[in-house]
């Protein structure tokens, strides 16, 4: 079928005896239960093109009002549907976008200023949603992490941090660069104190593995290697931790540096008006995109996939007659 948006997921298939593999499912109309079993044998012997036939595909044709269904513990939904209980969803500045390089319009901004606490080890608190792991400060103070610069108004204080990922490393990353996705998707979020105004950061995620272009044509400095493999390290620490996290509201306590997280080259940003990426996708968020990807191992991200979502990510919104506008800082080159 064309035009069918799918934010789906398929839980440790591989991991898991399923006997009945369509638990429960949410229609307009009058059928109500579809249920089918199969045996762990045949579920493994599924390749995932025929799962995913079946998801985006088949289903569908089933029901033409087919909203939504859960495999065991984990929520399907086709996210073009959001708008039938989220309003907002189906608004006019959604995100993501595809960002389209020729169509940018290059403005000056001043550089984004950093709290010092973003360079220096904290407690973080990593809970598994259900749906992505979110990172919080984890401290009895106010959270020092304090932002400002880089064309928002006042100083934004982080709230959390959480990703988004794919089913496999060709895809995952919820905003594209002229069609190009990226196997993951690091979204910084912060909040206004004064004006609750929402400012998130986002940082496209390469593999190892599948590299491109972009980190060859990074500023050369003559840290830029150490400081890429400083990004590895902790976004390896992060992975371990993380892998533990199998159920929703599992949660652990860890150490991180955020400016590791983040890399080394925030100079270089998109900068659009948009939405939060899951309902209730309420607009007027700030959005900041990185040009240059962090670095970490595919295999991290494995337990991701297995454990909480395979997929976690929205597919781009129109982007109607938004202008997202380029940043590029030069007094470092």
């Amino acid at each position: 079928l064309d035009n069918i948006d799918v934010h789906y997921s398929l839980l440790g298939l591989n991991n898991q005896p399923l006997d009945i593999i369509a638990q429960e499912q949410i229609f307009t109309n009058t059928l109500n239960f579809v249920s089918m079993s199969l045996s762990t044998n045949e579920i493994s012997s599924i390749s995932d093109s025929i799962k995913d036939r079946f998801c985006i595909d088949i289903l569908p044709r089933i029901h033409n009002n087919v909203k939504s269904f859960i495999l065991e513990s984990v929520y399907m939904e086709r996210s073009h549907v959001w708008s039938e209980t989220h309003e907002s969803c189906g608004r006019y500045s959604q995100s993501p976008i595809i960002i389209k390089t020729a169509c940018t319009v290059y403005r000056t901004f001043t550089p984004f200023d950093f709290s010092s606490a973003y360079n220096l080890q904290h407690d973080f608190t990593l809970l598994n949603n259900g749906h992505t792991v979110v990172g919080t400060y984890h401290g009895n103070d106010s959270s020092p992490f304090n932002l400002t610069g880089g064309g928002l108004n006042g100083t934004f204080r982080l709230h959390n941090f959480h990703l988004h990922w794919g089913e496999n490393h060709r895809t995952g990353s919820e905003h594209q660069i002229n069609d190009v996705k990226y196997p993951s998707e690091v979204h910084f979020v912060h909040i206004n104190p004064q004006t609750k105004a929402v400012a998130v950061l986002g940082i496209f995620m390469n593999s190892t593995r599948h590299r491109n272009q972009t980190i060859r044509t990074r500023k050369r400095r003559d840290d830029i290697y150490s400081t890429e493999n400083i990004t590895i390290t902790e976004w390896n620490n992060y992975f371990q931790a993380v892998a533990n996290l199998t159920q929703k509201n599992n949660s652990v306590v860890l150490n991180l540096n955020l400016a590791s997280l983040m890399g080394s080259n925030l100079d270089d940003f998109w900068r659009y008006g948009g939405s939060l990426t899951t309902p209730p996708c309420t607009e007027g968020i700030t959005w900041t995109v990185f040009k240059t990807p962090v670095i970490f191992h595919e295999r991290g991200i494995h337990a991701l996939r297995n454990n909480i979502h395979t997929g976690n990510y929205r597919h781009p919104q129109p982007l109607f007659n938004r202008i997202h506008n380029a940043y590029h800082y030069t007094s470092y080159i």
